[in-house]
C-alpha cells in the first residue's frame, strides 16, 4: 500500500511534500507530488444550483433532493485523509462543483 503524507513535515506546504507509491508494473517505489492525480478517486459529485422556488415560496422537492447528496458527498469528502482530500479539492474537482450558477 502507499505511504501517504503523514503531517510529520507541517511547516511544508502539502504542494511541496512527495509521497511514495509502489509501481504495480515494476513493483518499484516512485516518489510523487503528494498533490498529483494519481492520489485522486474517480467520483462525481452533484454542483451546487440555486432553490427552485414554487409560486408559494417553498422550495421544490428536488432540490431539497439534491442537498441530501450534496450533503453525502460532502460527508464523503471529510472522511478522507489529508493528503487525498485536498487533492480531490485543488487537483481533481471541477471548479463549477462550489459555484453557484
Amino acid at each position: 500500500m502507499a505511504k501517504e503524507f503523514d503531517n510529520q513535515s507541517c511547516a511544508v506546504p502539502l504542494d511541496g511534500h512527495q509521497s511514495e507509491k509502489k509501481n504495480p508494473l515494476t513493483g518499484l517505489v516512485e516518489w510523487l507530488p503528494s498533490l498529483a492525480p494519481v492520489w485522486c478517486t474517480d467520483v462525481q459529485f452533484l454542483c451546487y444550483v440555486p432553490p427552485q422556488v414554487t409560486s408559494t415560496g417553498e422550495v421544490t422537492p428536488d432540490w431539497i433532493e439534491a442537498l441530501d447528496i450534496m450533503n453525502n458527498d460532502l460527508r464523503w469528502l471529510l472522511l478522507q485523509s489529508h493528503q487525498r482530500f485536498w487533492c480531490q479539492v485543488c487537483v481533481c474537482f471541477p471548479c463549477s462543483f462550489f459555484s453557484s450558477h
